[in-house]
């Protein structure tokens, strides 16, 4: 089938996935598909069925989250590049073809990240991490500009559009489950940098993906999970202590915004997410011992790369989305 496996995880998004699908026919790039069902009940699976027969599909009967179906989806695939693309999101026609180039161009590339735009609004034109275990998106919510058009690293790419080398996915284990959905992607491009490998944005590749704004309970538990998780798993151990403790002011913040709000669903989720972290610590540790061996690059290079926000870039990047988002 070609150096090129696209995988695209999906659950209960029949028309999205259909326009999805359709977009991947127009890529000027041979590949293969392969659809990961995580237990549609509208009729998913039987549509690609129906209207792709040559893409291949996965099913699993249950929600295995995001982490857990690309990983499935990668042992499925062939190709010596994987891509990934959410399917709620739509491909330009040459999203492939230049995250392609950029991966044969940059021989250490574990991860190629495409623009990701919603109308003319940004959703992710690069990332950055911070020093409490999130990602930030560079750009989110601003009108796309030529600031945001040259290729360049990146923290971490977006998976609503991006491609991986098997080699690299291979050798850091793929994407750890333990995060099921929300953060899976810093996660591994953090991986991926301290263990000598490099990501790239690349803003000639675009997929078109609604920006998302609602916040759930579900949503609010897993970030809040996931964050520390992502600290103390990878963290440098004086950033694990820095980084726990942002996280505890942080999340007070939070706490008290969402009960004045008179939301005490979103305040209880953020503690849950504090008491499945405890829960998981021996799993995280051994995690840790894992990744720690790997270390190539410090979080201080990390830093002097420009991967990291300082603490009050990421105060500023609060206040920006705060207003973006009112």
């Amino acid at each position: 089938m070609g150096e090129v496996s696209v995988v695209v995880v999906n659950r209960n998004r029949r028309r999205e996935l259909e326009a999805c699908l359709r977009s991947l026919q127009q890529q000027r790039v041979e590949h293969q598909v392969v659809v990961v069902d995580n237990g549609s009940r509208d009729g998913s699976p039987e549509m690609v069925e129906r209207l792709f027969p040559e893409v291949e599909v996965v099913r699993l009967g249950r929600n295995a989250g995001a982490a857990e179906g690309r990983n499935i989806g990668v042992e499925h695939a062939s190709g010596k590049y994987i891509a990934f693309i959410d399917s709620d999101a739509v491909a330009h026609p040459a999203w492939l073809e230049e995250l392609l180039r950029a991966m044969r161009a940059e021989r250490r590339a574990a991860v190629c990240g495409s623009k990701v735009v919603d109308g003319s609004r940004l959703v992710h034109a690069g990332g950055r991490f911070t020093l409490i275990g999130a990602g930030v998106d560079l750009g989110l919510g601003e009108v796309d500009s030529e600031r945001y058009s040259r290729r360049c690293y990146s923290a971490f790419a977006c998976w609503a559009g991006a491609m991986v080398r098997r080699t690299a996915y291979e050798s850091l284990g793929g994407l750890d489950e333990w995060f099921f959905v929300y953060h899976e992607e810093p996660d591994f491009c953090y991986r991926a940098w301290i263990a000598g490998w490099k990501v790239v944005y690349v803003p000639t590749s675009v997929v078109y993906h609604p920006l998302s704004s609602s916040l759930s309970p579900f949503r609010e538990y897993m970030c809040q999970r996931n964050r520390l998780g992502m600290v103390l798993k990878n963290y440098e151990l004086r950033n694990v202590l820095l980084g726990v403790g942002l996280n505890l002011a942080y999340s007070g913040v939070v706490v008290a915004r969402h009960l004045a709000g008179l939301k005490p669903e979103l305040a209880g989720a953020v503690v849950r997410g504090y008491l499945s972290v405890l829960a998981s610590l021996p799993e995280l540790l051994r995690k840790r011992r894992r990744v720690q061996g790997m270390r190539r690059l410090g979080d201080g290079e990390l830093c002097s790369l420009g991967l990291m926000l300082t603490l009050s870039e990421a105060l500023e990047e609060v206040r920006r989305l705060g207003g973006v988002r009112s």
